[in-house]
């Protein structure tokens, strides 16, 4: 793939819930992960590798969200859902390193600074 083919399969899966960086047309372990997780929702099988039966999907009106988006996370839960939140608001820039799958305090403050540039009522 070229690297426009590779950031435009970044942005794709970024706004579905699957890519968890952000996106600069390389197709590393976090694009791979992203794909991962997107044939898994689908029932594929889960390569990783962005084939024709996977692309087909997700560049069409049924691409399905991935399941992270509907899901509530709040202080005290851990665990890879966790984890996913602490990847992305690190590559967003709002966090600093500190994933570690457990919503404390560092993790419910960069969500806070997320929800307040986003306009969105600040909860954390």
């Amino acid at each position: 793939m070229l690297w426009n083919e590779i950031l435009t399969l970044q942005k794709a899966l970024e706004d579905l819930g699957y890519f968890d960086g952000n996106p600069a047309g390389n197709y590393g372990s976090l694009t791979t992960a992203a794909v991962q997780r997107f044939q898994k929702q689908l029932g594929l099988t889960v390569t990783g590798n962005a084939d024709l039966a996977t692309l087909r999907i997700l560049y069409s009106a049924e691409a399905p969200e991935s399941s992270i988006r509907t899901k509530t996370l709040s202080r005290n839960d851990t665990g890879s859902d966790v984890t996913r939140l602490q990847n992305r608001l690190t590559y967003k820039g709002y966090m600093n390193d500190s994933i570690d799958g457990d919503y404390g305090s560092i993790t419910e403050n960069a969500v806070k600074i997320y929800q307040k540039v986003a306009g969105l009522t600040e909860t954390g």
